[in-house]
Formats: C-alpha cells, sequence, structure tokens
C-alpha cells in the first residue's frame, strides 16, 4: 500500500456518512448503502465483491473522495447489513444496482453517476450495462471481475473449493 493510505483512509472514515436504505425490486429485501456527500456533481456507486461487504472497498472509496467525488458504498444482498439469503453472482445484485441509481437521482438529480466494481462486484457493474441506464451514468470502472458464473463456479470447483448451497 502506498504510504499514507491508510491514514487517508482513516480519516475518509471519520466523515460523516448518511445510512441510505432501499427495497429490492427481486425479492424486496432491504439494502444498505452510506453515502458521502462533498457536494459535488458525481456520484460514485461502489459495489463490493464476494464474501465482504461495503467496509472492503473503504480504500477506494477514499481515492474518489479525495477527488472531490461523492460517495455511495453499498451492501449487496446478504452481505454486511443488508438483507437477503442468496448471492446471485452479479445478476440480482445488478438489479439491484438499477435501484441504487434511482436512489441517487431521486436525491440528486443533477449528479452524473461512475459505477465501480471491484471482483464480483465488478461482474454487477458490467452486467448492468446491459440495461438501459440513465444518461448521466457516464462511466464504469470494472476491477478485477469474471466473465461468467458458470466460469466462476468451474474454478472454484477444479480448485476443489465447496460451496455450501442452502435450497
Amino acid at each position: 500500500m502506498d504510504e499514507g493510505l491508510v491514514e487517508q483512509t482513516e480519516k475518509y472514515l471519520k466523515k460523516p456518512k448518511q445510512e441510505w436504505q432501499i427495497n429490492s425490486k427481486f425479492n424486496h429485501s432491504k439494502l444498505y448503502g452510506w453515502f458521502t456527500d462533498n457536494k459535488s456533481s458525481t456520484t460514485v456507486i461502489l459495489v463490493h465483491g464476494f464474501g465482504v461487504d461495503h467496509k472492503s472497498l473503504d480504500v477506494h472509496a477514499q481515492l474518489f473522495d479525495k477527488l472531490g467525488f461523492n460517495t455511495l458504498q453499498i451492501d449487496n444482498q446478504a452481505a454486511g447489513k443488508s438483507e437477503g439469503k442468496y448471492l446471485g453472482f452479479g445478476h440480482i445484485e445488478s438489479l439491484d444496482l438499477l435501484e441504487w441509481i434511482k436512489e441517487v437521482n431521486d436525491k440528486h438529480p443533477d449528479s452524473k453517476i461512475i459505477l465501480f466494481g471491484a471482483s464480483m462486484g465488478a461482474a454487477t457493474v458490467m452486467l448492468t450495462t446491459q440495461y438501459q441506464l440513465p444518461k448521466n451514468v457516464k462511466l464504469v470502472i470494472e476491477d478485477s471481475g469474471y466473465t461468467s458464473a458458470s466460469n466462476i463456479l468451474s474454478y472454484h470447483c477444479q480448485k476443489g473449493i465447496i460451496l455450501k448451497v442452502d435450497i
């Protein structure tokens, strides 16, 4: 990690954040996000990966914050504070991301939006591009995504990693 990155992230975490909540159109679960308002005309929605929550992107969020952007760090289904029982390997999450985009547009109608995702979050933001996005979604940043749910499951199965599935 670059020198000063830990300190900058700790400073960012002390900034006031608004807790936002939406209901998933997919399964009506309550989903939570944390918004840092820099009075910017641009908001970055940060989407985390598998098995973690919004805090896993604190370092990334502080970098966007340092650039002066508003940040919205969300907890996907079945992660962090958000409800939900299942992960969708990007599919369910992409539907929920559409709702987060609507929420930003409702609360900050003049905001440009950047979507940022890491790992499964990267797959999520890329899957979201298949939908008709509002014109104010200006940029999608994909960090370390995978090509498909079947490819990632095949990879983990070949490595002998057993996934517990509650059906």
